[in-house]
């Protein structure tokens, strides 16, 4: 139907062509070229998908061809290595089993008609015909440990690839024991894995995909699972289900197991065979056949030396020995430890003085076998063809020490990128702190001149040790890089395509070559010389690329502009940001074309991966380095001149600006950094970490120092195996033995520091690591001695202290005199002041501690500003000090101001404080234990009699004069005033009264002290003194809100003067300043100016106040 209506509609077109040659030759013209323009593009999109789709399906096929001789070099080397045609594989048989756990023939058959059994017994050499023998394709091979299981695997694997048809999937043994299948899929884990090991497969496919996962969707891959047996025993059911699951009807598989465990999985309440499945299971060796085996492995010389073995095996078929000799993972061990040495294979009959089996059991003679591999193969006088030699001791410590790691991880695979899985997050976090600390001291040393405006070395050296320090503590590394980086094939040609781009638009002008350069590059380098990168898959990823870069370009230069240069205009961060993300995007976005495979010939080995990964490591950190070096200097090149035309001025700064000298600066920087940034991207790398985990392990005497060439050894040695570009140990068993082994010697990771077992996790541990370590590098910079003295003031005592924050604009300052006048801390620590925002500031008291405490603060200066308290309250080792400062209407604005903490008393005098922190309550109430304090024991109380009004007890001030009382009373969280609203009470209740900035009353939380024969802030033990406007000596007026108070006998020109206005007006009072006439004189008299201001109308007036003074 569709295509009687297609040729209907070419008739219409044709005969309304026809009609337009007609009528007019010019119309048919156009209509014919547009018509020719769209059957050409039609044609050309067509062959553009017949083409891609072909491309796919050849690089499908390029993929399966690497693919199989990737797997056939693998094997044969693996039966090299074991050594099967030596002088003839062991004689390995099995029969279909007779347990009740193999599928219904009619299932493995898959029609109901055909019920009966299939006879699939056989030996070692017909094991490539065995599969061809069931319907299903799909085998499962049992037998107990030791017993052939994983020789049969692989020697069905080169029997099926011998046999292998063009189109037929290609066999491939993968190891079940790094399958996680609670959590990863069967296809997800298969693709994951032949991603992993064989490199070539984890490039793109053009539909985004690997072509792991590619094949493994196509039914490409024949998969023998080997080791159901080696994952944990809960997972084992869920692996049967998701391979019933995820299995389609057809699709081959080849499983082994062992049988006590298969069976029990099977045979479970909720279990189940594996569908379709034939079950067959291996046989003891035959004597004879293992008699001959020993006998022709042995020199003619030695071959007497088994005969007492050979004997007890005949006289006894059921005893121990004869039972442990019955696999061949024992004939093996037996050939080793005495065929080929001098050693005597009698000890495994002997019996002592009194008849008794020195090797009672079958687990006693398997376990004297396990125990001798390792002193055998590693014996000084074994030929072998290793390059290196190991010390016995050393080999069995090593060895173990790799068991108990894997052991500890749950898994049998060894993988050199799952190295530092055996060290702590928080020695990679602390060493990569340390170290990147150091780079980035010694880099901006070297630029300390040039950017000596900018930054100061050390300060930012603690900043990145924090950063990356922080940052490896919380990441993973992945694992090895998936391609093989060089600059031939995809780079070369996207370089070289990119030049004749370049070329041709430069004529253009800027930013033209540079764009047209780019364009070619991704266009033409669609083919390269090793690999196919697909158009669409490479743009995809260089998109994806680009985009991460951009916003990371573009974060770190707004940030590192604002932080480095807050006085840029936002329109310069912009084009910073701008620069910074192209750049970086850009780099970025080109590590695709770095991403060269390998040839499959060359990642065959745990090895070459480890080499390829290196390469790709180095180049992509050296090109990534270079470009945020280039951008690090073109920055502070930018922010430099910028910063120098402000001080010196445009004209003087205008021959700077020249490109050239700005592209020298840029790229003697970009080398600086580059190197630097070049150096923390290969650290954190998976090759970076690998090779810091080598170098701490080895170290500790955990590894050897040629830790690969030790396991290329021990792989030759026997010791172990190689399943694709990782190891595992040669038997389970010997795994076992081995982590038994290094328990009882202690050199279990469970015994190095780090790999305690606690609650906190893994970045909780690193970050307080990371913190305290560049915490510490952070303060002995900012003030070394206030780390380093320690007085027996930080221990002894009440917590308390005083500031005079005298610079309102500063955005962050530390007064770093530790005999300012001006400032007290009792923990003889520094105090910090930070200026987040207009009228805001926090104020850090390091090293006090103390929870609860009282917080004051007032302005300071001739202006009406007022400051309150926002909040307080430790963190960390710090009290932290929040005030907020307004002008007379409630308008944030910066201001001086003095603030004090104190948290008890001591001496004799009476202290007291509280914090009412329920303003609308009606009800009298108590503050909270760490709210108040009275050094006689009161219980202090609060009760709101109306709005802003309020009657405190004091306990501490009751039957005291009412002169010689001193308070403090400070708005808490509100902007508003809050003093005495009566001279104070003897009776212990005195009167508080708040108001808001139009001087009405306004309900208010607040903080009030109070002090009597002490500073106000609880101390005797420093000269203090208090002066009111009620006491004998009368303050001198100056003029309408101006007064002078003189504290004889203070002297000093320091410490801390407060003022509080005190009275029913609606007045309140601040300090203007004050000193001393004679400062030369210890004992000369302190005068204070004060200065009072109507809440109303915020014009000077006369008031009634207190002042007090500490130092």
């Amino acid at each position: 139907m569709r295509r009687r209506w297609v040729w209907l509609g070419c008739a219409v077109l044709t005969a309304g062509l026809i009609w337009l040659a007609a009528v007019d030759k010019n119309i048919f013209t156009a209509l014919g070229a547009m018509i020719g323009t769209a059957v050409t593009a039609v044609g050309t999109i067509s062959a553009w998908q017949n083409r891609r789709h072909d491309r796919r399906q050849q690089l499908l096929d390029k993929a399966v061809e690497k693919l199989v001789t990737a797997v056939t070099l693998e094997m044969k080397a693996e039966e090299k290595l074991r050594r099967l045609q030596d002088p003839w594989p062991l004689r390995v048989r099995w029969v279909n089993t007779r347990r009740p756990i193999a599928d219904h023939w009619q299932a493995i058959h898959g029609v109901p008609e055909r019920d009966h059994a299939i006879d699939l017994s056989g030996k070692l050499e017909d094991v490539a015909t065995v599969l061809g023998k069931v319907p299903s394709q799909r085998l499962v091979v049992l037998g107990e440990p030791g017993s052939g299981k994983t020789i049969l695997s692989l020697c069905l694997v080169l029997g099926l690839l011998d046999r292998r048809k063009p189109q037929h999937p290609v066999p491939v043994r993968i190891p079940v024991s790094s399958w996680d299948p609670v959590d990863v899929g069967l296809r997800e884990w298969m693709a994951g894995w032949l991603s992993e090991n064989y490199r070539h497969l984890a490039v793109k496919a053009p539909s985004g995909d690997t072509l792991a996962q590619e094949l493994v969707a196509a039914g490409q891959i024949l998969p023998v699972l080997d080791g159901l047996d080696e994952i944990p025993q809960p997972s084992r059911l869920t692996a049967l289900v998701k391979l019933n699951r995820e299995l389609s009807r057809g699709d081959p598989l080849v499983l082994t197991c062992r049988a006590q465990e298969y069976e029990e999985v099977v045979t479970a309440p909720t279990g189940d065979v594996l569908t379709a499945a034939a079950v067959v299971e291996l046989c003891p060796l035959d004597p004879h056949h293992l008699a001959d085996y020993l006998r022709v492995t042995t020199p003619q010389a030695r071959v007497a030396k088994w005969d007492p073995v050979l004997q007890n095996i005949t006289g006894h078929p059921d005893g121990p020995v004869a039972q442990a000799l019955s696999t061949p993972l024992m004939a093996w061990l037996a050939r080793t430890a005495y065929s080929e040495t001098p050693a005597e294979p009698i000890e495994l009959v002997a019996t002592d003085p009194s008849g008794q089996r020195s090797l009672p059991t079958r687990e006693d003679v398997e376990g004297r076998l396990v125990d001798r591999l390792i002193p055998t193969v590693y014996a000084p006088d074994t030929t072998t063809a290793v390059k290196h030699r190991w010390a016995i001791a050393d080999a069995e410590r090593w060895l173990g020490f790799l068991a108990q790691h894997l052991h500890r991880l749950g898994t049998y695979d060894l993988a050199w990128w799952r190295l530092h899985q055996a060290v702590s997050r928080l020695v990679y976090a602390v060493l990569f702190a340390v170290i990147s600390g150091l780079l980035t001291l010694l880099t901006l040393t070297f630029t300390k001149d040039l950017l000596d405006p900018l930054i100061d070395p050390v300060k930012y050296s603690v900043v990145t040790a924090l950063a990356v320090g922080l940052a490896v503590g919380l990441a993973q590394p992945s694992g090895p890089a998936r391609t093989e980086a060089g600059f031939r094939g995809a780079a070369k040609m996207f370089l070289r395509r990119f030049t004749l781009g370049f070329a041709i638009a430069l004529p253009l002008g800027f930013p033209f070559p540079l764009v047209t350069g780019l364009a070619a590059g991704l266009a033409l380098s669609a083919e390269p010389a090793q690999v196919r990168i697909h158009f669409r898959g490479t743009v995809k990823s260089f998109a994806r690329r680009f985009a991460f870069g951009f916003v990371i370009g573009a974060g770190m230069g707004y940030g590192w502009t604002f932080v480095l240069a807050p006085t840029f205009a936002a329109g310069s961060n912009m084009s910073a940001a701008l620069v910074s993300g192209l750049i970086i995007g850009l780099a970025s976005g080109m590590t695709v074309w770095l991403n060269v495979p390998a040839d499959v010939s060359k990642v065959t080995t745990p090895k070459a991966t480890l080499k390829h990964d290196r390469s790709a490591t180095l180049v992509s950190g050296l090109l990534m380095g270079l470009t945020g070096g280039a951008v690090i200097g073109l920055l502070v090149c930018l922010m430099a001149l910028d910063m120098l035309s402000e001080v010196l001025g445009p004209e003087t700064v205008a021959p700077m600006r020249k490109p050239v000298i700005i592209a020298i600066a840029v790229a003697a920087l970009a080398v600086l950094f580059g190197l630097l940034l070049a150096a923390v991207i290969t650290m954190t790398s998976t090759w970076g970490i690998f090779v810091i985990s080598r170098v701490w392990l080895a170290a500790r005497r955990r590894i050897p120092w040629r830790f690969m060439g030790f396991l290329a050894d021990a792989h030759q040695l026997g010791v172990l195996r190689q399943v694709g570009g990782m190891y595992q140990f040669r038997h389970a068993r010997l795994h076992d033995r081995l982590v038994a082994h290094a328990s009882q010697r202690r050199t279990a990771p469970s015994r190095v520091r780090g790999h305690r077992q606690v609650k906190l996790p893994a970045w909780a541990r690193t970050s307080v690591g990371v913190v305290l370590v560049s915490g510490l590098l952070g303060v002995l910079y900012l003030n070394p001695s206030d780390v380093l003295s320690v007085t027996a003031d930080e221990s002894a005592g009440p917590s308390n202290g005083f500031l005079r924050a005298n610079s309102p604009s500063s955005p962050a300052y530390r007064p770093t005199d530790r005999h300012n006048p001006y400032l007290h801390n009792s923990a003889q620590r520094p105090i910090t002041v930070l200026h987040p925002n207009v009228g805001e500031y926090v104020v850090m008291f390091d090293g006090i501690t103390t929870s609860g405490g009282v917080a004051h603060v007032t302005a300071y200066g001739g202006t009406s500003t007022f400051c309150v308290i926002g909040n307080w309250a430790p963190q960390l080792a710090v009290q932290v000090i929040e005030v907020h400062c307004s002008d007379a209407d409630g308008n944030p604005r910066d201001a001086r101001f003095v603030v004090n903490f104190a948290d008890k008393s001591d001496g004799n005098g009476r202290f007291s404080y509280l914090l009412a922190n329920d303003p609308v309550v009606t009800e009298r109430y108590e503050p909270q234990s760490t709210d108040r304090y009275d050094s006689t024991g009161g219980e202090a109380w609060i009760a709101r009699q109306a709005e802003g009004r309020y009657d405190v007890y004091v306990p501490g001030s009751a039957g005291i004069a009412p002169e010689e009382q001193f308070y403090q009373v400070t708005a808490v969280a509100n902007i508003a005033h809050c003093k005495l609203s009566a001279l104070p009470s003897t009776s212990g209740i005195q009167h508080v009264a708040c108001r808001n900035t139009r001087g009405e009353f306004a309900d208010s939380a607040f903080s009030l002290s109070f002090s009597w024969n002490t500073s106000f802030l609880g101390r005797t033990d420093r000269r203090y003194g208090h002066q009111s406007t009620a006491s004998v000596r009368k303050p001198r007026w100056l003029e309408r809100g101006q007064y002078e108070v003189r504290l004889p006998g203070i002297g000093t020109n320091g410490g801390q003067v407060v003022a509080s206005a005190i009275g029913p007006s609606d007045a309140y009072c601040h300090v203007q300043g004050w000193g001393m006439l004679d400062a030369d004189m210890f004992d000369a008299d302190m005068f204070v100016v004060v200065k009072c201001w109507s809440t109303a109308t915020h014009e000077p007036v006369d008031a009634e106040f207190t002042v007090g003074v500490t130092w």
